[in-house]
């Protein structure tokens, strides 16, 4: 940039014909998306989706007055524009169920992006996050995913509830059964290759008791970490005998 455009503001030929271009495209893009979203909110409405519940429009299109760099390095220049500064658009709706430290159920929504493609049979949508895959699926098809989906949410919260509620049960039940561990925590072993939670009861001999939760939310010893390198008729004594105490 001249001293002259840096003393005064003033900006070349290329520059302006750049910023103009600019505003030009801020303002098509603006109009497009726009379309765009009247398009993608008919499109989910007519499949059965609610707007508000099941997917919200954050689309915003405004006219700003800021100052905006354009180029890079030497051709770098910074001035004041005033262009249609569009943002946002149509998100489909998921619902998130967790359980708190008090077993209450805490609920929330997340915004879920999705594409619109057009065969010719019609419209599709790509949606991963709730088809499982890039393949799109018919919206019809996605309001039965979305709904679907949902519904696990809340079956999950339940699963975990009744985990939690099993988990308090059988370290009781193992303590009154073992008043001779030192220790009845439920954490994760390995098992397999991968680490699975258990329930397990530490002994001072270094012994340890690992008890697996059955289909049925009971618990079922699994298996016996021995501290003392017993033969096995020996660590079956041991197992009976605590298992007497």
């Amino acid at each position: 940039m001249k001293q002259l455009e840096m003393d005064f503001g003033m900006l070349t030929v290329e520059q302006q014909e750049r910023v103009d271009r600019f505003v030009k495209s801020q303002a098509e893009h603006a109009v497009k998306q726009e379309q765009l979203v009247a398009r993608d909110m008919k499109v989910l409405s007519d499949a059965g989706f609610r707007a508000g519940i099941d997917f919200v429009n954050t689309f915003t299109s405004e006219l700003v007055t800021e100052d905006y760099s354009f180029g890079y390095g030497d051709d770098e220049f910074t001035t004041e524009v005033t262009y249609q500064n569009s943002k946002g658009g149509v998100f489909i709706v998921a619902k998130e169920v967790k359980l708190d430290e008090n077993d209450q159920a805490v609920r929330s929504e997340r915004q879920v992006y999705f594409r619109i493609e057009r065969d010719y049979k019609g419209a599709k949508i790509e949606c991963s996050q709730l088809v499982g895959s890039f393949r799109a699926v018919k919206p019809e098809t996605l309001f039965t995913k979305l709904m679907e989906y949902n519904q696990r949410q809340e079956d999950k919260a339940i699963n975990e509830l009744d985990r939690r509620i099993a988990k308090r049960s059988g370290i009781a039940k193992l303590q009154a059964q073992y008043p001779q561990a030192t220790r009845v925590v439920e954490e994760e072993q390995y098992v397999g290759r991968s680490y699975k939670k258990m329930i397990s009861v530490y002994f001072e001999d270094k012994s340890r008791f690992d008890f697996d939760r059955t289909y049925n939310n009971e618990y079922k010893l699994y298996q016996v970490i021995d501290g003392q390198k017993l033969t096995t008729e020996q660590l079956a004594e041991l197992i009976a005998n605590r298992n007497n105490k």
